[in-house]
């Protein structure tokens, strides 16, 4: 009965964590992937206000509606550049990045591995001229992004805790098993060794053979 309890309690245990661990990936996966679709939708329509402020260089970072649609409140780490990757405008970006040429290559790279940079087109007259913008995951989303694995990770921890836990509770009984063993079979053995040495002592007292009563002894 017991063994058939404690087998239970374990495959209960690791069914909990197993529906625990794939309801938390794939909720978390998908809170993730509606975060990622507004941030790119967020980016897009930044490129959309700019190309309606028109403009050309760097005049057109100046405009207030654009300062308003991408001002130090989002957390959208970005780098506007213009065509030959000169930068206009930056966001929670290192500074020590941006001054040095080879890690801004690395960084603007690694940005466009994240998101696609999306370009900005002025008005016909401008000619070739034209912006873009680099724009990587904000914290909160990748922050989403390792948290299942964190829960997973939790999720492991716990089934281990319960298997230590069953297994020391099955321990303990076995123990106590043992130990109302050993106290049985002591008792079993203490009582007719207790008569026996009491029938010699009586027998010492008796005219029987002391040879007897000596390898009773």
């Amino acid at each position: 009965g017991l063994k058939k309890i404690s087998f239970r309690s374990r495959i209960t245990v690791i069914v909990i964590g197993v529906v625990l661990a794939t309801v938390s990936l794939i909720y978390t996966y998908q809170l993730a992937d509606v975060l990622r679709q507004k941030e790119q939708h967020d980016v897009a329509l930044w490129a959309h206000a700019m190309e309606r402020a028109g403009g050309g260089g760097g005049e057109m970072m100046n405009d207030p509606m654009i300062d308003y649609i991408v001002d130090s409140h989002n957390n959208i780490p970005f780098i506007i550049t213009d065509e030959e990757l000169r930068i206009l405008r930056a966001h929670l970006i290192d500074e020590e990045e941006l001054s040095d040429p080879d890690r801004l290559r690395e960084l603007l790279t690694g940005l466009a591995d994240e998101n696609p940079p999306i370009r900005i087109d002025y008005h016909w007259w401008a000619g070739d001229h034209y912006h873009l913008i680099f724009y990587g995951q904000s914290s909160l989303l990748k922050s989403l992004y390792w948290f299942p694995y964190i829960q997973l990770l939790a999720v492991v921890v716990f089934i281990i805790l319960g298997f230590i836990a069953f297994r020391s509770t099955k321990r303990d009984e076995q123990n106590r098993v043992w130990i109302g063993l050993a106290k049985e079979t002591a008792h079993q053995l203490g009582t007719p060794t207790s008569s026996l040495l009491g029938w010699i002592e009586y027998l010492k007292t008796q005219p029987v053979d002391r040879s007897a009563v000596e390898e009773m002894q």
